[in-house]
């Protein structure tokens, strides 16, 4: 078995420190009390408490039996090699997708996984938390002695919703430090040197942002009922609305209305009641039609792009306005800016004289970043390896770092 050939390897292995804190961290992490594991042990509490407090050392049966029970291996038990390594998290949050990071102070990724959106303020407040603490459970699997977790999402600028989520994870992991604000904050990394900058997030959601000294000033970013448009939820809108127009008959022919109808698997007036059920991440869904109709020359998704295009502009023309447009550097983030006739198109429309920048990297680099920040850590390392680290671990898959 398992356990006899780690027996059979280095009697240096069995550190009492080092293994009593990856049994603390290992109970923590599956929300157990000491009492409880030793239920699960069959002993009573104090074994767990010598354990954890290194004046004993439990046999091997028993950490084998803890192996299975933490759904651990064996040999993570007397694993020496990341002691020195501070272990972290960072998450972006949106309306269509939450991706998190786990990586550590030398700059290695060991996971990455990507789960449904969770904006609470279209899903709710339990969603989001659920959302959170299965990918959080999953990294705590892999690495159980994570120090901090940085959580950037959509929908934790509004109301107090930032601060009941942290709450919240600060109760289920009391051992891990905890910050929680708006996605914003993860495009706050990309102007390196800059102390004053507009940032453009387009994504399921859409805002601009201007940042100055550390303070973050919004323009639109209301959510997907509210936004005028400028976002992945309005483009895919107007690609069912298109469809319906069109077998309605007063809309222009598109190519939009068989890929819609294709997608929604039959007639876009018969699937209206489930439309209304989803959330606005499904509405998202449908944007990329848009760009599909467009490289036909559809005329109708070139409108489409242009409207959208229109509000995105006016918002990074008016911070200009608002927060003096000399020299001033804007950033421009998310999926729609990867499609190169909406890039063009908000592109065209800047006024000033401003110096713009795409960022090729996914929003979730920023929360790893400034998850450094929160725990105090050097992020010199993992903004140096991210882009190669990131592309060789497989969405969802571990790697050994």
């Amino acid at each position: 078995m398992e356990y006899e050939r780690i027996m059979r390897g280095n009697k240096s292995m069995f550190d009492n420190i080092i293994l009593a804190k990856k049994i603390k961290n290992y109970r923590l992490a599956k929300g157990l009390t000491q009492k409880e594991l030793a239920d699960k042990l069959y002993l009573r509490a104090q074994s767990v408490s010598k354990w954890e407090r290194a004046i004993a050392v439990p046999d091997v049966e028993k950490i084998y039996e803890m192996s299975r029970i933490f759904d651990v291996s064996m040999s993570d038990f007397f694993d020496e090699t990341d002691n020195d390594k501070i272990w972290m998290i960072g998450v972006d949050g949106g309306g269509t997708k939450t991706e998190f990071i786990l990586f550590n102070s030398e700059g290695s990724i060991a996971k990455k996984l990507v789960l449904e959106g969770m904006n609470p303020n279209t899903c709710g407040l339990d969603k989001c938390l659920s959302v959170l603490r299965r990918g959080i459970d999953e990294m705590l699997r892999i690495r159980p002695n994570v120090k901090g977790c940085f959580v950037g999402a959509a929908g934790l600028g509004t109301g107090n919703n930032a601060a009941l989520v942290r709450d919240a994870l600060s109760v289920s992991y009391s051992n891990i430090k905890f910050k929680c604000v708006s996605d914003m904050y993860n495009g706050t990394v990309f102007a390196k040197g800059d102390d004053k900058y507009i940032c453009s997030i387009c994504g399921t959601g859409g805002v601009v942002f201007v940042y100055e000294k550390g303070e973050i000033t919004r323009l639109g970013g209301y959510g997907a009922y509210l936004d005028k448009a400028g976002s992945g939820y309005d483009m895919g809108r107007s690609a069912i609305l298109t469809a319906l127009e069109e077998r309605d008959g007063i809309g222009e022919k598109s190519l939009i209305t068989e890929m819609v109808e294709k997608i929604l698997g039959g007639e876009v007036f018969e699937k209206i009641p489930e439309i209304y059920k989803k959330d606005p991440s499904y509405m998202a869904s449908f944007a990329p039609i848009v760009f599909d109709a467009y490289k036909d020359d559809d005329a109708v998704a070139e409108r489409i792009i242009d409207e959208n295009a229109d509000r995105v502009a006016f918002l990074i023309n008016k911070a200009c306005e608002i927060y003096s447009p000399v020299n001033q550097t804007v950033i421009l983030n998310g999926s729609l800016y990867f499609n190169q006739a909406f890039l063009e198109a908000v592109e065209k429309r800047l006024k000033y004289n401003l110096k713009v920048f795409l960022s090729d990297y996914p929003p979730v680099y920023g929360a790893c970043i400034m998850c450094c920040r929160l725990c105090n850590t050097d992020e010199t390392k993992i903004a140096e390896n991210f882009r190669s680290e990131y592309s060789k671990t497989g969405m969802g898959e571990n790697r050994d770092a």
